[in-house]
């Protein structure tokens, strides 16, 4: 990833649930470089 989730100005919903392909080990990364106030996460 490289950081450039820190380059993200717009509100972002980071999602994954119990049976998607994508992990908590590869939404992680995203939650944490993008900017405090511009994320949400949602587990389902």
């Amino acid at each position: 990833m490289g950081g450039r989730g820190r380059v993200i100005e717009v509100e972002t919903l980071a999602m994954n649930g119990k049976y998607d392909e994508v992990t908590d080990l590869s939404v992680e990364p995203w939650v944490r470089y993008i900017p405090g106030d511009k994320v949400k996460r949602i587990k389902v």
